[in-house]
């Protein structure tokens, strides 16, 4: 994610993730196919590839909805590329979105965690 909004959505997204569990292996991972905001390992080795989608507002809806078709089709290209470059072609591999949003009042974001999401 280029913009400072993106940043800090996939900052918390990343820390949400730490906090569960998993590990972080790589961030905006580029690949012929697109980038991966992250790469995570869950608890059983599992490799996870999480797109994350901040919205500052619900006039454009929520962030799991800007993840279209053919977003979808990148990142399954993109996450078989990324396992390959990281020795691990066999692993099993998960496709997660984080869709964050503003917290109320300053506080802090709200996380949208679909695990397995396509």
């Amino acid at each position: 994610m280029a913009n400072a909004t993106g940043a800090r959505g996939e900052e918390a997204a990343r820390l949400y993730a730490e906090a569960r569990g998993y590990r972080t292996l790589a961030r905006n991972v580029r690949t012929p196919f697109g980038e991966i905001d992250l790469v995570l390992e869950d608890g059983r080795g599992t490799l996870v590839f999480g797109e994350v989608k901040m919205r500052l507002g619900r006039g454009f809806g929520d962030g799991a909805e800007a993840v279209t078709r053919a977003k979808r089709d990148r990142l399954r290209r993109a996450g078989l590329a990324c396992a390959r470059a990281l020795g691990r072609p066999d692993a099993a591999l998960r496709f997660d979105v984080f869709a964050v949003a503003p917290g109320p009042a300053g506080g802090p974001p709200a996380i949208d965690h679909i695990e397995d999401a396509f």
